[in-house]
């Protein structure tokens, strides 16, 4: 479905309230629908199907993509709502596994730089 300006402002206004910031999101048309993209967290919302039997669907980053049909356009907000939710958690969430891993990544930057300094080893170390 192609969404009129109104509908895309209240869209505007969802990404607003939730605290994401509407410049990081792109518009595009896909067949007979229009999908907004997060490009940064590999999200997206497909306005799809039309007044009556709405069928809006999303992935938030690397979720499963969720179908919700819904029967009016403020059903199709609420879903807008959740999802812009699922993003902001998925942006605001650390990802503990990759800190970690960039910790021994400068761990190991941090010898070979003392290494390549001082030629040797410290006594006692490895």
């Amino acid at each position: 479905m192609q969404l009129e300006k109104w509908k895309k402002n209240h869209v505007f206004e969802a990404i607003q309230k939730v605290g994401l910031r509407p410049e990081e999101f792109q518009w595009e048309r896909t067949g007979d629908n229009d999908r907004l993209n997060r490009p940064a967290s590999s999200s997206h919302f497909i306005f799809g199907g039309g007044p009556g039997q709405f069928e809006p669907s999303y992935v938030a980053r690397d979720g499963a993509e969720k179908t919700l049909p819904k029967y009016t356009w403020d059903g199709v907000l609420v879903s807008v709502d959740v999802w812009l939710q699922d993003v902001k958690n998925c942006v605001e969430t650390p990802d503990l596994w990759a800190d970690l891993q960039d910790q021994g990544l400068a761990v190991i930057a941090y010898a070979t730089r003392w290494r390549a300094t001082l030629g040797a080893w410290p006594v006692g170390s490895p």
